[in-house]
């Protein structure tokens, strides 16, 4: 692990993914936002975001991987 950074674990568990496309930040809030309204059978035990690389160097349309988790 890279100085700086820090290391951890997340459970194993069924995930369900959601994909934030668009301007950032809107498009992670309203993902999020969809998530929080949504029936999902969530754990709340390891729900994560993945920024690829080179996320933040683009300037306009950006992704963000939402995995959460679920019971």
């Amino acid at each position: 692990i890279p100085e700086g950074l820090i290391a951890r674990e997340i459970p194993a568990s069924k995930f369900s993914y959601h994909a934030a496309k668009g301007k950032f930040p809107e498009c992670l809030i309203n993902t999020w936002q969809q998530i929080w309204q949504s029936t999902l059978d969530r754990s709340y035990k390891g729900d994560f975001e993945v920024y690829k690389p080179g996320f933040f160097l683009m300037d306009s349309q950006k992704q963000v991987d939402v995995y959460i988790a679920l019971k």
